[in-house]
């Protein structure tokens, strides 16, 4: 079995998420691995044409909003795991993004939070935890809802 060093935890600042952070501790703690925290936010389809026109850098505010807000729980799990935890924010579609992130970081291990949805809001909403699993090219640790039996 090839050892886990390096852990992608890919969060949407969820309690879903917070449970899959509490997963990763775990695992961080138990093989002395690395753990990177990846936020992703999909701006809308405007932030990329119109709003440079306005001279707003829309783009640029989403991320750094998105940036405070994985800081503050970087922080925290830093403070926990008593070693730095890294961070990191893409724009775009969240599998998309994760996927890359994965194969570019050369990740051991993603542990990552699933809604859980089914029937009808499935079909709408999709799964970004479904298509990781199904295009990962490493381990994927999937972590359900803690409210969720």
């Amino acid at each position: 079995m090839q050892p886990i060093r390096t852990i992608l935890v890919p969060t949407d600042f969820s309690p879903g998420s917070q449970h899959a952070i509490e997963e990763a501790l775990g695992f961080a703690l138990c093989f002395g691995a690395t753990i990177t925290l990846l936020h992703v936010e999909t701006p809308p389809s405007y932030a990329y044409t119109e709003a440079p026109l306005l001279g707003v850098d829309l783009l640029g505010e989403i991320r750094a909003r998105a940036q405070a807000a994985l800081d503050r729980d970087a922080d925290a799990l830093a403070a926990r795991q008593g070693q730095p935890v890294l961070r990191k924010v893409g724009l775009g579609i969240a599998a998309d993004v994760i996927l890359d992130e994965a194969k570019q970081g050369n990740y051991d291990l993603i542990i990552i939070a699933t809604h859980g949805y089914t029937g009808i809001k499935h079909l709408f909403i999709g799964s970004t935890a479904e298509r990781v699993v199904q295009l990962a090219t490493c381990r994927v640790l999937i972590v359900r809802r803690s409210d969720t039996k």
